[in-house]
């Protein structure tokens, strides 16, 4: 552990996803742990409420991250500690959906300056998720991301925190060793190198027309007569 907290002295940040339930966990033992960190910065989307009205990232950190149960005993056993880590906390409006992931130009060159750490946890894990914002979160945000800390100052480290079942179809002991890049995971359990390799960009490239098919299909007018014609049975015929 004091390795650890060597390593996180005096180094600054930047987490996404803090609003999930895996952020909140990481973050928290983060500040409470690691309380060297110089700053925490947290990547976070403005949120519009159903009457239009904005919620702010300040006010989505305070009521979504600070004011949960998380820090129900720290906040009451020592006041002055979690006061500390709340001053070295700041919220940063941004999206990994995004291009720059969505921050501000002069907010962006601020960050890369001073981020030595990034801790990307922003992800679904909804298993019926439409493939589109599946592939936008779970594979291209991390790219962006990627992208933001080669922008950084040299030595920034990116720790990519996987979705859930990565290797769930694998058995037995399975090391933490980078995979190849040519080889999903149904063709690492084959007993024979399969007979073409698998691009990750060709992939991504076939799931956006996927996409793109199913929408224009959505759109066409055989769909749209049985659209309205399911509406109309739900709603009695009326």
């Amino acid at each position: 552990m004091a390795d650890i907290r060597g390593f996180y002295r005096d180094r600054t940040v930047l987490l996404t996803g803090v609003t999930g339930f895996l952020g909140k966990g990481v973050a928290s033992k983060i500040l409470r742990d690691l309380s060297g960190v110089r700053r925490l910065y947290v990547l976070i989307r403005s949120h519009r409420q159903p009457d239009g009205s904005s919620v702010s990232v300040d006010e989505r950190l305070e009521k979504e991250f600070f004011a949960t149960s998380v820090f129900d005993r720290f906040r009451e056993s020592e006041p002055d500690g979690y006061a500390a880590i709340r001053a070295k906390t700041e919220a940063v409006s941004g999206d990994i959906l995004e291009p720059r992931l969505g921050i501000e130009a002069a907010v962006y060159g601020q960050l890369k300056a001073e981020v030595d750490l990034v801790i990307n946890s922003a992800a679904t894990v909804d298993f019926d998720a439409a493939l589109d914002i599946s592939l936008e979160l779970n594979t291209l945000g991390p790219q962006r991301v990627l992208e933001f800390v080669h922008d950084c100052r040299q030595g920034a480290v990116l720790v990519q925190v996987s979705t859930a079942y990565v290797n769930g179809r694998r058995s037995g002991s399975i090391p933490e060793t980078p995979l190849p890049m040519d080889r999903t995971i149904a063709q690492l359990m084959q007993a024979e190198p399969p007979s073409r390799p698998f691009d990750p960009e060709e992939e991504v490239v076939a799931c956006r027309a996927c996409c793109h098919r199913i929408y224009e299909q959505a759109e066409g007018e055989a769909l749209q007569v049985e659209f309205r014609r399911q509406v109309l049975d739900q709603n009695g015929g009326r």
